[in-house]
């Protein structure tokens, strides 16, 4: 069965309302991300404080669960985006939104810089989603073929270029420099941005499948 897209987003919009709906589904899988970062960052916390001895920067498996846990929360920077701006760009929200994030970033940055000194944060998790964010809001109209094309391009660019020049701090974000400067968390764009993209991608799926009310994205929900 066809649907023209007039139609297509007329049904979306009277499932899904921007504003005062919300995916339980969703917020649950949220609620795993939040589990695991605090599981990591407690045992990352444990380590630094001489409590316990974890190799978190040479097992696979902390390393795989870093990996894991960063993919989430970016993979749902992009989910977010397009479920909150499918119909028309909230500016209010969205700007609120950023300046929180980016603030928080900025605390990071001069936290770190006075604790950790040459390891300070310069482009972290939250340094990344600023900058995801407004990326990903100048593609949101693209067509999936556009998107899955620049996803793939982001993963494979630190594989292809890579420049010592790069190397600086101020360049380092790029995610093209052969070694960047040591900092405790690093999340540089590329290839990262792609994981955002990819969410963009899923966040349409789902506005899709929620349009069923007798789908798990609309009728599943939490008890107790």
């Amino acid at each position: 069965m066809t649907m023209n897209p007039g139609r297509l987003s007329a049904a979306i919009n009277v499932a899904l309302p921007a504003v005062s709906v919300r995916l339980p589904l969703l917020d649950g899988l949220r609620g795993v991300a939040v589990v695991l970062m605090a599981i990591y960052h407690g045992v990352w916390d444990a380590d630094y404080l001489g409590l316990a001895e974890v190799p978190l920067f040479t097992s696979a498996a902390w390393l795989g669960l870093r990996a894991l846990v960063l993919g989430l929360f970016l993979l749902f920077v992009g989910v977010n985006l397009e479920l909150a701006h499918r119909v028309g760009i909230y500016w209010r929200s969205f700007l609120h939104r950023l300046g929180l994030v980016g603030a928080s970033a900025l605390v990071i940055t001069a936290t770190t810089w006075l604790v950790f000194d040459t390891g300070y944060v310069t482009f972290g998790v939250l340094h990344h989603i600023v900058v995801a964010s407004i990326l990903g809001l100048t593609v949101l109209r693209l067509p999936a073929v556009a998107l899955s094309i620049f996803a793939v391009t982001a993963f494979w660019m630190p594989w292809i270029i890579q420049l010592p020049a790069f190397n600086v701090r101020w360049l380092a974000w790029t995610g093209l420099a052969t070694k960047p400067p040591f900092a405790i968390d690093h999340v540089p764009l590329l290839p990262w941005i792609g994981v955002v993209l990819i969410g963009i991608l899923i966040g349409r799926l789902i506005s899709l499948a929620a349009t069923d009310h007798r789908s798990l994205w609309r009728s599943w929900h939490p008890e107790g």
